[in-house]
Parts: C-alpha cells; sequence; structure tokens
C-alpha cells in the first residue's frame, strides 16, 4: 500500500523472500538504534518500469553485483569528497578500467561486466523506498548475505526519481553510484552534478538495459539515517498487512480498518471505467477513471507515472490530492494494494489517501515531490498530518 502503485510488484518479490526462508537464509530487521556511529549502511533497489518486471523477472544478480561495486568505489577512495580527476584516473587505471566522460563534462563513470574483487558484507542494507519489490529485495540480498535491513527508507513511499530520495534531497553524497543489468552488465558513476544529473544518466541506462536494473546508491552514515530517512516504514508496512489480514479473519471490512489503521481519507469506491497506459521515458505513465458506485462521491481521475500523482475530481475538476501525500488503490472486497501494472477495465476499487511525511514536504523536498515535480501546476495542500509508527523492532 505505501509503494502507492509502483515500488515493483510485491507478489514477485514475496515468492523469492518466502523462497529464501526455505533456504534457511533469514530475513532480519533492526532498530536504527542498534546502528553504530561509524557504521556504513548500503541502499540497494530495483530501477526501472513496473510492467516490465511481470514480463521480464529479475535474474537475482543485479542488486549483490551492484553492492559489491559500490563497495570496491568505497573502498577505493572514490567517495572522498576532495578527490581529484587524476586520481580518479590513477584508480580507475589500478583496477583495470577506462574512465568515460559524458558530453556535458558532469558526469565521469566507467563499464565493466566483471567482479573487481570479493567484498566484505556491509554491517547492514537500506530500502531505499517502502512499498512493492523494493522493499522485499533488500530483505531478500540482506538474508543471503546475513546482515539485517534498518527499519527506514528514504521516502516513506515509493516514488519514481532517484532524486526523490530523502538523503539526496538534504545534501547527501550521491556518488559513487552503480547500476547493473540482469546479465551482469555495469555502469558505474563516480562523479556527477546532483541527484537529476544522476537519475538522467542511470535512466538513460536502464532503458538500454531493458527497463530493469539493480541499483546501488553509496552509503549512509547513523546520523544520515536519524537526519535524512523516514523511520520505522518497514514496521508500517507490516502493521499495515495485519490490520488487513485481521479484518478480513474477523469478517469486518478491510477499508474501514485501513483507514483507521493509516489515518487515511478515503476518497472513492467504485469501478475502473477506463485505463490508458504506456512505457514512455523508461516509466510506466498513463492515468485510471474510476466511476463511483457510492452517490455521496464523485467519480475521479488518476495520473500515474510509476507511482500515483495526482488525483482530481471529475465533476468539479478540483484537485483531490497529489505527491508527496500517499495516493493508494485497493481492492474493495479484499484490501489489497493494486499497482499501476494491475489496474484493468472493472476492477471494483477504493481510493485512499495516507498523509506523507514531514521529510517529504519541506520547502526543500517539495521542489522533488510536489505536483510542479512532475509539471502540475497545482499547489500541494496536506490531506492531514502524519502520526510517526511505532517500531515493531526491539533495540
Amino acid at each position: 500500500m505505501l509503494g502507492c502503485g509502483g515500488g515493483g510488484s510485491p507478489y514477485l518479490g514475496s515468492i523469492r523472500l518466502k523462497q529464501c526462508i526455505q533456504q534457511k537464509s533469514i530475513p532480519r530487521v533492526v532498530h536504527i538504534d542498534s546502528l553504530k556511529d561509524d557504521d556504513m549502511v548500503y541502499c540497494v533497489a530495483f530501477m526501472g518500469a513496473p510492467l516490465i518486471y511481470t514480463e521480464m523477472l529479475p535474474s537475482g544478480v543485479e542488486l549483490l553485483n551492484a553492492l559489491q561495486l559500490t563497495q570496491c568505489m568505497i573502498e577505493n577512495g572514490f567517495a572522498d569528497s576532495d578527490i581529484t580527476d587524476e586520481y580518479r584516473k590513477k584508480q580507475a587505471e589500478k583496477l583495470n578500467v577506462d574512465l568515460i566522460s559524458e558530453e556535458d563534462g558532469n558526469t565521469v563513470s566507467f563499464k565493466v561486466n566483471r567482479s573487481l574483487g570479493d567484498m566484505k558484507p556491509p554491517v547492514a542494507l537500506m530500502c531505499c523506498e517502502v512499498g512493492g519489490l523494493n522493499t522485499l529485495e533488500p530483505l531478500i540480498l540482506a538474508a543471503h548475505l546475513d546482515i539485517p535491513v534498518v527499519d527506514c527508507d528514504g521516502m516513506g513511499r515509493a516514488f519514481p526519481q532517484l532524486q526523490q530520495f530523502g538523503p539526496f534531497m538534504y545534501g547527501c553524497p550521491v556518488y559513487p553510484a552503480v547500476i547493473t543489468s540482469m546479465h551482469g552488465n555495469s555502469v558505474c558513476c563516480l562523479k556527477t552534478n546532483s541527484s537529476v544529473g544522476l537519475e538522467n544518466f542511470f535512466r538513460k541506462h536502464c532503458i538500454e538495459m531493458g527497463c530493469i536494473a539493480g541499483v546501488c546508491i553509496s552509503y549512509l552514515t547513523k546520523k544520515d539515517i536519524l537526519n535524512h530517512t523516514v523511520k520505522n516504514t518497514i514496521s508500517k508496512a507490516r502493521l499495515i498487512g495485519n490490520a488487513v489480514l485481521n479484518a478480513r479473519k474477523g469478517n469486518v471490512c478491510p477499508i474501514q480498518a485501513l483507514v483507521k489503521e493509516t489515518q487515511g481519507k478515503l476518497i472513492c469506491q467504485g469501478k475502473i471505467s477506463d485505463v490508458r497506459r504506456a512505457t514512455k521515458d523508461g516509466f510506466a505513465q498513463g492515468h485510471i477513471i474510476i466511476e463511483s458506485t457510492d452517490n455521496q462521491q464523485s467519480d475521479v481521475h488518476i495520473n500515474f507515472q510509476n507511482e500515483f500523482i495526482i488525483c482530481k475530481d471529475i465533476t468539479s475538476c478540483n484537485i483531490i490530492a497529489t505527491s508527496p501525500d500517499l495516493i493508494t488503490l485497493v481492492a474493495t472486497e479484499t484490501g489489497e494494494p493494486i499497482t499501476t501494472d494491475e489496474v484493468k477495465y472493472g476492477l471494483r476499487v477504493s481510493v485512499i489517501v495516507l498523509p506523507s511525511a514531514p521529510l517529504m514536504c519541506t520547502e526543500t523536498a517539495l521542489k522533488f515531490t510536489g505536483p510542479n515535480a512532475f509539471n502540475y501546476d497545482t499547489e500541494y495542500k496536506p490531506i492531514g498530518g502524519f502520526i510517526q509508527c511505532e517500531s515493531i523492532v526491539k533495540i
């Protein structure tokens, strides 16, 4: 539900996670306070168009390769803030790779299709976003490496672009970073001018890789995590899931249970009457129209770019909700979240909007997460107050 229609298929991720548990690789989640000040926590995720993941499954090596190459870059000093071009060149020669400078001169990278050495597993991993496949895949990788995942993420939801990663918006380094294809081909970014520059650079390579790729975006310290991430979001996802499961067992309306658990607002219940969807520029883009079955509610129009971005009242043309608030779509009977690649004509759905975490709706953040960032000429108006979830993980 926190994926807002994006983040990749949670169904596919759950199958891989169950398989992981059957192989005795048990995923673990730890509280932020269990980290030491100098611990290095790496962030991994899949990048691309969600629809592609249902047609071409990940090979399982993408995130591991991206993680180990990023660790290699850190170990070779590519994360130092005062690094010079001469030093980069020297280290590249040491690794036997050729540096590539983009035409704009702002981005330096190299391509590699081999391991640059076995790396010791990091202290922990972190989800870049919560919701969908990108919550489950870090758990799978961490379980295989026998390390934990920290109970937090960089968005408090899913977003389509790298510049919407919370730590990037508040000044954390955006490189070195690595993108890896399912065939083991990797592009390592050693320098770029901004998070938008990294997004554009990686998006281009992601499209070349078939719109499905694994990404590792450097590391965070405990201080970074405390100041620039949304806390306890894995706990929140589990509590939401339990609310739906308990509602089903008790023959209680799952929609009411969801609204109560999330402090969300029910916008519309009805039937999907129109869907327009296409994979464009590396994203799943389009819109859906929902005809209300409640006389007290209007029909709504929702636009999406991997995730649901803006919801509008068709009758009055008023904007009901926009990003960064969480616009979610769930099956009315079961409370099962519906992703943007699963929406189809005739589905009976409920639209619930959840308040965004404060980290995502400051003046600084709204430049990247608000409706203007997606080229919608409207102002962000919060749907309600955010209530911080308590972690279910013991320190």
